[in-house]
């Protein structure tokens, strides 16, 4: 007789962290065969950082990201269901800088082979025509710096599908 171990809800726990945003623009594999050029899919799903540990956020959302919260809920593997979630104590939700000059990490990221995007372009894009953006629609407030990777290779086309499928199923308030 063999056994199946079945998941085990977790006791009810409450933490302190910070809500973050991933963001993921996904490439759907068009029906020629030229990679890159398939339609795009940008994926935002909430994640809870708690010290060193990350989970996907279900159930309670935060009302914007890069706030500490205080969530209550159930952990199942790498997902926490909340059931509240308000700021934490002690902080009143501050979020990224409104003013001053953000820094970003941009990944340029593939799994069959890089487009014709270079990191001085997405440099380019990010930090000279979408810096200029921030900067006017700000008044000269606001702006970004940051770094550009070179191509970096990730898992196979199915694995980006299903897993962009599953932030895409997972995203939507509950």
């Amino acid at each position: 007789m063999a056994f199946v171990a079945l998941p085990v809800a977790s006791a009810a726990t409450a933490v302190d962290g910070v809500v973050r945003t991933l963001a993921a623009d996904t490439v759907e594999p068009s029906t020629e065969d030229q990679p890159g050029h398939g339609r795009s899919v940008d994926v935002y799903r909430q994640i809870l950082v708690v010290g060193s540990k990350s989970y996907f956020l279900k159930g309670k959302r935060a009302p914007r990201t890069n706030i500490r919260v205080r969530v209550s809920g159930h952990i199942t593997g790498n997902t926490f269901n909340a059931s509240s979630l308000s700021p934490a104590v002690g902080h009143a939700g501050a979020a990224v800088a409104s003013s001053g000059t953000t820094n970003l990490l941009v990944m340029l990221a593939y799994w069959t082979s890089p487009d014709s995007v270079t990191q001085a372009s997405a440099s380019t894009q990010m930090f000279t025509d979408t810096n200029g953006y921030y900067r006017d629609a700000s008044f000269g407030g606001l702006g970004q710096t940051g770094a550009v990777t070179p191509w970096l290779k990730i898992a196979g086309r199915a694995s980006m599908r299903m897993a962009t499928r599953a932030a895409t199923a997972t995203s939507a308030p509950s």
